[in-house]
């Protein structure tokens, strides 16, 4: 499937390459950061003292908050994905540790819920952007699951 077939369930364009600059500008969307983290990092030292510093048992729990979100939204909702180099999508058939990895920690895949009308855009630093239509009525729901799963939704403080 191609990535303009989803674009019925979304208020803007779908390519491979998503700038989510322009989408953060678009006052009809809600673009935000989804991450294990309760806060946005400001600076490079906190980047550092908390991202860089992650040893391996915590990356592994880190990683298994994800793929059970990912997989208990998976009973509900059809997830797409798409690697972002192309504008062919697959249904995702498993939520694999690789997925969470190429979506939070390489920035290397997008996934799409379109039921839903969410995109996850992949990032690195343990989360990735979420973007929705800023009316949408699923965010409550997606984000009781989040913290369900000890997740947060941040956004940069203003300074």
């Amino acid at each position: 499937m191609k990535l303009k077939e989803l674009d019925k369930y979304y208020t803007f364009h779908l390519t491979s390459h998503i700038d989510v600059c322009k989408l953060d500008k678009d006052p009809s969307l809600s673009v935000c950061r989804c991450t294990v983290f309760p806060k946005f990092f400001m600076t490079y030292e906190e980047l550092v003292e908390n991202v860089f510093g992650v040893d391996n048992a915590t990356r592994k729990r880190f990683r298994g908050q994800f793929k059970s979100f990912l997989k208990d939204l998976q009973c509900s909702h059809s997830i797409y994905a798409n690697d972002k180099r192309t504008d062919t999508i697959t249904e995702v058939s498993e939520i694999t540790t690789n997925l969470v990895i190429d979506l939070t920690e390489k920035c290397a895949v997008n996934l799409f819920i379109p039921d839903l009308r969410v995109i996850m855009i992949g990032h690195d630093d343990f989360g990735f952007i979420f973007v929705t239509d800023i009316k949408n009525p699923d965010v409550s729901y997606i984000s009781d699951k989040l913290e369900q799963y000890v997740l947060y939704f941040v956004k940069p403080e203003k300074l």
